[in-house]
């Protein structure tokens, strides 16, 4: 009898920790911040040939690392976007290029280069950034990519 006592108290005292402990809430995503947002690479490559497209994702993140789900109209996207020729300070005009939801948490951006070289990715959250700028851009902006004619070696 006082085996089985011990083990009802056993039990009960599981019960009550499982039930009655107050649990800490989730941490519930806050808004969108550009600067704590990431991105990278799409199948961890950056080299590319011409005339293939290439694909960067971007994590939305919040002040504390947490990804914010896209809200309110997919369309409309608080990241801007510029492509840079390496050494040069003028942007390139890239006409297929696209930002489109890829879940409910991040963005794949998609174009495609047309000469070789190395180019510059730069992913922010203003249109007034610029190579060398201080203007808020994701982690790791920018990012370098180069293009190549023919196969890609490995």
């Amino acid at each position: 009898i006082l085996l089985l006592l011990i083990i009802l108290s056993v039990l009960s005292l599981e019960l009550i920790f499982t039930f009655f402990i107050i649990k800490p809430p989730l941490m519930k995503a806050g808004p969108l911040l550009v600067s704590a947002s990431t991105g990278a690479w799409e199948n961890d490559t950056n080299i590319y040939e011409v005339g293939v497209i290439a694909k960067f994702v971007i994590v939305q993140r919040d002040l504390c690392g947490n990804i914010v789900p896209i809200t309110g109209n997919p369309a409309t996207n608080p990241f801007v976007v510029s492509i840079y020729k390496n050494g040069q300070s003028l942007p390139l005009e890239v006409k297929n290029l696209k930002i489109a939801p890829l879940g409910s948490t991040h963005q794949r951006l998609t174009f495609q280069i047309s000469q070789p070289g190395d180019y510059v990715l730069q992913i922010g959250g203003s249109a007034e950034m610029t190579v060398g700028s201080n203007a808020e851009m994701i982690l790791g902006s920018p990012f370098h990519f180069t293009y190549i004619t023919g196969k890609q070696q490995v």
